[in-house]
């Protein structure tokens, strides 16, 4: 009799032990519902320029996320332990160049930010902690939740830039929100100077708001003023008709 308490005891205790894991998971997997924009990336102790990143979009549902940037689209199945500390996650592409490969990394979720520091190369040493350095071989992604305030509808935006009366190729524009809560958009100028604003997926245009300009073009003669977030000039208020016009002087 006492024996057969004691198996029953036991089992109770494994399964109920089971359960609390299984708790834990779904209480963070509950955490990561929902859409993320990427914040920064940084890989070998060097970060990736914001341009690079600009749209870049996380949404996670039931255990895959969907990462889209540009015209790049990836599918990936994520497994978590929130009991390990720091937290594991095992990352598994289901498409693209990594289809197959699985990534061991760490992750932590604080409020509405979530950090995934991982290998850069499949099936590699898991990290120990949120940093990178050069050479290590590692990867850390930040992406920020998004507000319901930021899932607006973008309005297309068409815009052209001019230098002294003549298109400029290949600058930056990039509108910063006044307002804190605000999301930029961001463009590469073509060869006849024109753009398409985007701020989520390419091309999308801008969400409605107030914004300041920046326009910046490595050995122009576009004046350092305009490419001063404190000092710039250029204002722009959207949706408007779907244009923006920009007609700068050089230095």
């Amino acid at each position: 009799m006492k024996l057969h308490a004691f198996i029953v005891l036991t089992a109770g205790l494994a399964l109920a032990g089971r359960s609390a894991g299984e708790d834990i998971i779904r209480k963070d997997q509950e955490k990561l519902q929902g859409t993320w924009s990427l914040v920064s990336v940084e890989i070998n102790g060097k970060a990736l320029p914001r341009e690079a990143i600009q749209g870049a979009e996380l949404v996670v549902k039931r255990g895959k996320y969907a990462f889209t940037l540009g015209d790049t689209q990836l599918e990936i199945t994520y497994k978590l332990d929130p009991a390990k500390k720091p937290k594991t996650i095992d990352i598994t592409f289901n498409n693209g160049p990594q289809q197959g490969k699985t990534f061991r990394g760490i992750y932590a979720l604080e409020k509405d930010k979530f950090k995934v520091c991982r290998a850069v190369e499949p099936e590699k040493e898991r990290p120990t902690e949120f940093a990178t350095r050069a050479d290590s071989g590692l990867m850390l992604v930040v992406y920020k939740r998004e507000k319901s305030a930021e899932k607006g509808k973008p309005a297309k935006i068409l815009g052209t830039l001019t230098l002294d009366g003549k298109p400029v190729e290949g600058a930056s524009v990039m509108l910063v929100p006044v307002a804190d809560d605000g999301r930029p958009a961001s463009a590469l100028t073509g060869k006849d100077g024109s753009f398409r604003l985007t701020t989520f997926k390419v091309g999308d245009g801008a969400l409605s708001g107030e914004y300041k300009i920046i326009v910046t073009k490595e050995g122009s003669n576009v004046a350092a003023v305009y490419s001063d977030p404190a000092r710039t000039p250029l204002r722009y208020k959207a949706p408007s008709d779907g244009k923006l016009v920009l007609e700068l002087r050089s230095r």
